[in-house]
């Protein structure tokens, strides 16, 4: 039992790392979106002004943007803030996008993703989606939208300390989508699709870390910090039944960093 708790605390703050990682990339590109297409002024006519956003669906509209006129006009108190959003609150009157955003959680930046119109949302996918070869632009930014829901149900898992074994996302990784995408055919097997719990656990979570991370360097430490645990004789007893990754995992990712490297570079 205690060494399932220390090799369970490992993997934790592994894949919490790299999913870091992915939200800080996240952030920047929806930022840096908002800022050249809305420009970088929070007042009444800059980028939070509700006629830049979807009307599809004006309810997570509204809701997003009066959440980030609050944070901007420091009006939940209860929440701590950086100090460069109350620099530039105090001696510009106003505040940039790229540092309105980093007082969002993920979930919050999340709801300002979704609230952006079609090409907004399909363009940032495309840039974060490690996989550039998806013909359809509606299948890209839905891979995208299920990914980073998995790995935000898993970020608050980490953090909130939950029983590893017991994770599961309330969204659903559709791994038949996924295998038809991946032309390296090296990340899914049939068997995996057809088990119903790949769709929603740590497995699943680890294709997302995949499909989001196109920073190479940044991946192939976490490649290489499971490696190094998978290692472990030991470990392999306990990964695979018990949390549900399965022992090619390091294979896999190794496989799929090679084939679409040309990409990314």
């Amino acid at each position: 039992l205690i060494q399932i708790r220390f090799l369970e605390d490992e993997l934790k703050a592994l894949f919490l790392q790299q999913i870091l990682n992915i939200e800080k990339f996240f952030k920047t590109k929806l930022s840096y979106y908002v800022a050249k297409n809305f420009g970088v002024d929070s007042n009444p006519g800059g980028y939070l002004d509700l006629s830049n956003y979807s009307s599809s669906n004006r309810s997570i509209s509204h809701k997003t943007i009066r959440t980030l006129k609050e944070i901007r006009d420091h009006k939940n108190p209860k929440k701590p803030e950086g100090k460069p959003i109350a620099h530039y609150r105090s001696d510009h009157q106003f505040i940039p996008p790229w540092i309105l955003i980093e007082e969002l959680s993920l979930g919050e930046t999340l709801y300002w993703f979704k609230s952006l119109k079609g090409q907004g949302k399909t363009e940032i996918s495309q840039q974060i989606l490690s996989i550039k070869n998806i013909e359809s632009t509606d299948k890209s930014l839905d891979v995208f939208q299920q990914s980073i829901d998995i790995i935000r149900s898993f970020r608050n898992f980490f953090a909130h300390n939950s029983v590893l074994s017991h994770m599961r996302s309330k969204r659903l990784l559709n791994l038949s989508q996924i295998d038809f995408i991946d032309n390296s055919d090296q990340l899914i097997n049939q068997s995996e699709i057809a088990n119903s719990i790949n769709r929603h656990n740590l497995f699943a979570c680890f294709i997302c870390i995949l499909l989001l991370s196109t920073d190479t360097d940044q991946l192939s430490v976490f490649v290489s910090s499971l490696e190094n645990i998978f290692k472990i004789p030991t470990h392999l007893e306990i990964i695979q039944p018990i949390f549900h990754l399965p022992s090619t995992s390091v294979h896999r990712a190794k496989q799929f960093v090679n084939y679409y490297r040309k990409d990314w570079d």
